[in-house]
């Protein structure tokens, strides 16, 4: 029988309702005392044979108490890491923070109280889904004339168009993914299949989207640029400098703003790499160890086709996935060591800013 419908199940719920909701949720469930809060995992030890393997584990704290003996360790038969690829920003200083006199924050993680942000004329840079996102809260919070700075344009998906992916029983093509995006564009003057994502024939009859960042998904971003309160500047050469009160493009733009938003995306964290030790990623395990199972989301979008634009599908299957080999790790080695090992995608750490954790969507697709 199917679950019954959730309770209080509203379609746009804030950030308060929803960290209510996952108490409420962890406590019916019976989690809560296998969960250790403030806690980090600083070091992992691993031992034992290929198919009998142990994890041992050493934590501490970080609310500012300690853990002692035998508390701050505890082993395991199997580990499952999943760290995100949202969690460290991408940080620049601009020539001329220390004299521009207003507002300098990034936009996530509560960096900024956007009430401040009231009838200020605000630059976004970047352009992103965070930037996008940063749009809609700009104006639901009262800011004045709002600028996005970035360096090149990457496609947003009208919630229409969002709604038509998710709904949709079978993938709907890039193509119709994109006409369908075309009246919305047209309200802002610019045309979809023009974006450096989209490689297509002459025709526009096949296409594939290859972007690097994944889509900002809303409205308000084409409503805000139509009523004029919001201007799209591409520049590639992007910020140039700051003077008191205004952000210089390195296209001679002189924008007058009271508050500059910083939204560049986000770099990997080699701590989960140190700490899973990871030499290789296959699929999403770590050094064909199928008891160590490392994912986040991928960071790209390359696709022809489109059977949702929604996160938790993708995170639910690969769950699943690494719960399997978790209990059955002799048919990690029969069916993908022996069998398969060549169709599995591998990854490493480029050595430089992309530790081998942070795969791309062809990687996560392949291993699907």
């Amino acid at each position: 029988l199917a679950p019954p419908p959730p309770e209080e199940d509203y379609p746009w719920p804030s950030r308060d309702w929803l960290l209510q909701h996952f108490d409420k949720k962890a406590h019916e469930f019976g989690i809560i005392p296998y969960i250790r809060f403030n806690t980090n995992v600083a070091e992992i030890e691993m031992s034992g044979s290929r198919e009998n393997s142990e994890y041992k584990f050493k934590l501490e704290k970080t609310d500012g108490t300690t853990l002692e003996e035998p508390e701050d360790t505890f082993t395991a038969s199997g580990v499952m890491l999943y760290p995100g690829n949202l969690s460290v920003a991408r940080r620049e200083t601009y020539k001329g923070e220390d004299e521009f006199g207003g507002i300098i924050a990034y936009g996530m993680f509560d960096e900024i109280d956007y009430n401040l942000l009231v009838g200020l004329n605000v630059a976004i840079i970047g352009h992103g889904a965070f930037a996008v996102e940063n749009v809609r809260t700009c104006m639901e919070y009262g800011a004045g004339q709002l600028y996005l700075v970035c360096r090149r344009k990457n496609l947003s998906v009208p919630r229409f168009v969002s709604w038509l992916a998710n709904q949709s029983l079978s993938p709907v093509s890039a193509v119709l993914f994109l006409n369908a995006m075309i009246p919305m564009y047209d309200l802002v003057g610019f045309d979809p299949w023009s974006y450096y994502a989209v490689q297509a024939n002459a025709s526009r009859t096949t296409c594939t989207i290859m972007q690097k960042v994944r889509f900002g998904i809303g409205d308000v971003y084409f409503l805000a640029i139509s009523w004029g309160k919001l201007e799209v500047i591409v520049d590639p050469g992007c910020v140039k400098r700051l003077t008191p009160g205004a952000l210089h493009c390195a296209n001679g733009r002189r924008l007058e703003v009271g508050a500059i938003l910083k939204l560049l995306g986000f770099v990997g964290n080699f701590d989960n790499d140190r700490l899973m030790r990871v030499k290789e990623l296959t699929g999403f395990w770590v050094n064909d160890d199928p008891k160590r199972f490392l994912v986040a989301e991928p960071v790209s979008v390359i696709a022809n086709n489109f059977g949702g634009t929604s996160f938790s599908p993708g995170a639910i299957i690969w769950s699943e996935m690494g719960m399997w080999f978790m209990h059955h790790p002799q048919d990690w080695y029969s069916k993908i060591m022996d069998m398969s090992m060549g169709l599995m995608p591998r990854h490493k750490t480029n050595g430089e800013d992309v530790p081998a954790y942070v795969v791309d969507a062809r990687h996560g697709t392949q291993t699907i």
